[in-house]
């Protein structure tokens, strides 16, 4: 009985997406494959083609904890796992201020994927891999349901190419 209450949250989940994203029933598949497997997944299309839109949608219909962020070359760690605890730290004790960062999240969406520095895609990679991060001198468990990210293009760059693999649910699309 639990097994067909979930599939039937599920369809009427869908069905909602369905209805309030037109022509993008792979897209909604992918992010909904993403959710039910934790599977880090990629949206690859061009701006202005709801990629963000779906997964905020996505966030609110399951009341999920959500953080978005643009990503840069100058993104700096900090940005997405919060700032170091001043105070902690005149104590001695390495921590971040997390709230309302992703750590606290349940679905991430990073945008501009490729655009991250070296710093943020290595600390991407733990993230993606085992779900945790380093405070201080311990990980830390992340309460992450889905992962999501996105970009307008696939990178050629072969540093790129290690994380791209870990992207396992992929999908690419166009204007309606």
């Amino acid at each position: 009985m639990q097994v067909q209450q979930a599939l039937n949250k599920l369809v009427t989940l869908r069905n909602e997406l369905v209805k309030r994203f037109v022509q993008r029933e792979n897209e909604i598949t992918a992010v909904l494959a993403g959710l039910l497997s934790s599977e880090p997944t990629i949206l690859v299309s061009p701006p202005g083609t709801a990629k963000t839109k779906l997964v905020e949608t996505l966030s609110r219909m399951i009341d999920a904890k959500y953080f978005y962020y643009l990503l840069t070359r100058f993104t700096e760690p900090d940005e997405l796992l919060g700032p170091l605890d001043i105070r902690a730290l005149r104590e001695g004790v390495y921590k971040r201020i997390t709230t309302g960062r992703l750590p606290e999240a349940d679905i991430v969406f990073l945008d501009e994927i490729f655009k991250a520095s070296s710093a943020v895609r290595n600390l991407l990679l733990d993230i993606i891999l085992n779900k945790r991060y380093l405070n201080g001198t311990e990980y830390k468990e992340l309460p992450l349901i889905a992962f999501y990210s996105a970009s307008n293009e696939i990178s050629t760059d072969a540093e790129d190419q290690a994380f791209y693999d870990r992207l396992t649910i992929r999908c690419f699309h166009r204007y309606v």
